[in-house]
């Protein structure tokens, strides 16, 4: 399953007066490890810096945006031995949110990655995080992961089932508002690879169960104790399908969910439309209750084979 991301940017209120007349000047550099990261906000660099990973430079200097001027976003120009320079781009943000900036090794063909997290603040959001592949010969490329809620990770990703490609472990955020107001809610987490220049969902592979398992002991504890339970019910059912244990968790819902709330279990539509009303009658999807909407969600984004 592909997946696909959306950047978002929030309003924000400090002033960039500071950056306005920002040019770009010779900087010192600063050396960084492979495996590394290091974290940039205007406000703490009002002018360009530039830092070292081995032989790969990464320039970065503000840019004020010309119609929110309180605005700013990291510019960030990776520059490889031999290769074109690419220009990557932050997400507008307040100039003391901090942005992310690392360089990890991708696989075992040599080829190398520079990871940008951008915290685009706003209520539960978000981390917009963008991949520059730098191949061992050849172009360097550009991946968009997506907009996932929190903010930047302290840690670079790294190769979690041993097979030699970076994995990136997040959480699925369409658990998000699906059944339960945020804070009610529990989303399972998500594994993605980057393969041929698309982001593919690869959390079904055996080796990450791990990951589901420990999902589940987080999950079960809000299904059955916490504030709006049918938002915890839901990825803690998503995890244990991930895991193997999909009957075990159903049954636990079942016994535990909210029968009151009605979230979640409006008509659903199987084509995408802008407007619920322009279903199409034959497309549209009623349910019964909570149950019957989870199993179809649960069904629709893989977690459970169609019947």
């Amino acid at each position: 399953m592909k997946i696909t991301g959306i950047v978002m940017a929030s309003a924000a209120l400090a002033l960039a007066a500071p950056f306005a007349d920002a040019q770009p000047r010779r900087s010192s550099v600063q050396d960084v490890a492979i495996g590394s990261q290091v974290g940039w906000s205007a406000e703490a660099n009002p002018q360009p810096v530039r830092y070292r990973f081995g032989d790969i430079d990464v320039g970065v200097r503000p840019r004020v945006d010309p119609e929110f001027e309180d605005l700013i976003a990291p510019v960030v120009t990776l520059e490889v031995p031999g290769r074109p320079p690419l220009v990557l781009e932050g997400a507008d943000t307040r100039p003391s949110y901090e942005h992310k900036i690392g360089v990890g090794r991708f696989d075992r063909t040599g080829t190398r990655f520079l990871y940008l997290q951008s915290f685009t603040g706003g209520a539960h959001c978000c981390n917009a995080i963008q991949v520059a592949l730098i191949p061992a010969q050849g172009p360097v490329s550009l991946v968009d992961l997506g907009a996932w809620d929190g903010g930047p990770e302290e840690e670079m990703p790294e190769d979690e089932d041993g097979d030699g490609i970076v994995d990136f472990v997040q959480r699925d955020n369409r658990f998000l508002y699906a059944f339960s107001s945020y804070a009610g809610s529990f989303a399972p987490p998500q594994i993605l690879n980057i393969v041929d220049g698309e982001v593919v969902d690869v959390s079904d592979r055996p080796p990450f169960r791990r990951f589901f398992l420990e999902a589940m002991a987080d999950g079960r504890e809000g299904c059955r104790d916490g504030f709006e339970r049918n938002g915890a019910c839901a990825g803690y059912v998503a995890a244990a399908a991930r895991a193997g244990r999909f009957d075990e968790a159903w049954r636990f819902m079942l016994s535990h969910y909210e029968r009151s709330s009605t979230w979640g279990t409006e008509d659903a539509c199987r084509v995408g439309v802008d407007n619920p009303d322009a279903c199409p009658a034959d497309q549209r999807v009623s349910f019964s209750g909570y149950p019957d909407a989870l199993r179809y969600y649960l069904t629709e984004w893989g977690y459970l084979p169609a019947s």
